[in-house]
């Protein structure tokens, strides 16, 4: 085999190895997108369900309070 078929050979070789490569690149990089996109969703759905109890917390603390302000002073006057 002529020199020129294998220099030819070998650079198709190598054009194959550097295509599998950036196609395993390619899904690791899509898997760390997936991960970190399931991270950030536990996370928020951490954060959402502590602000839930904070707004519940805060509703029992609140319950039977009464607020007074102008609306009932007015009232109060008129009868």
């Amino acid at each position: 085999m002529p020199i020129e078929a294998w220099v030819a050979v070998g650079v198709i070789a190598a054009g194959a190895v550097l295509a599998m490569l950036h196609a395993l690149a390619s899904a690791v990089r899509l898997e760390t997108h997936i991960h970190d996109t399931k991270v950030q969703a536990a996370k928020l759905k951490r954060v959402y369900a502590e602000q839930v109890a904070a707004i519940e917390a805060a509703r029992e603390l609140n319950n039977g309070v009464e607020i007074v302000g102008q609306g009932s002073a007015s009232r109060s006057q008129a009868a």
